[in-house]
This record gives C-alpha cells, sequence and structure tokens, in this order.
C-alpha cells in the first residue's frame, strides 16, 4: 500500500517528465493530478488512523484533571 508522502513523489515525478517530454506533457500533468488528488485522500486517512502524539502541555492537563476527579471528598 502507498503513503501519502510517495504519492507526493510520483507526482513530482510526473511534473519533471513532463518538462522533458513536451509531446506527453498533457497526459503527465493530468497523471501527476491524480497522484495529488491521492496524496490528500491518503493524508486525511492517515490522520484518521495515526494518533496524533498529545503534546506535554495538554497531557499534564489530562493528568491534572484525572487527579482531580479521583481526589476523595472530604
Amino acid at each position: 500500500m502507498l503513503t501519502s508522502t510517495e504519492c507526493h513523489e510520483m507526482a513530482k515525478q510526473k511534473l519533471e517528465q513532463a518538462e522533458h517530454e513536451p509531446q506527453r506533457r498533457a497526459r503527465l500533468l493530468t497523471a501527476a493530478q491524480g497522484w495529488l488528488v491521492l496524496e490528500s485522500e491518503l493524508r486525511r486517512l492517515e490522520a484518521s488512523v495515526v494518533p496524533r502524539k498529545a503534546s506535554r502541555r495538554s497531557s499534564r492537563r489530562e493528568i491534572s484533571t484525572a487527579t482531580i476527579q479521583m481526589s476523595p471528598l472530604p
């Protein structure tokens, strides 16, 4: 399975080819556009599957909240 980064690289290759092959330029530009659309969709999916790393600040806040909620009442 391809990653969004790999799709981006494929798009770059197609754009470079388009610069050097004028007779196939339109076709290569269309291919590059397709790779960029696929990259965009994969980035969206990757973001929904791979959890973002919590910043130190947010993890501290979560710990503080958990500690407060678990404290026994006097």
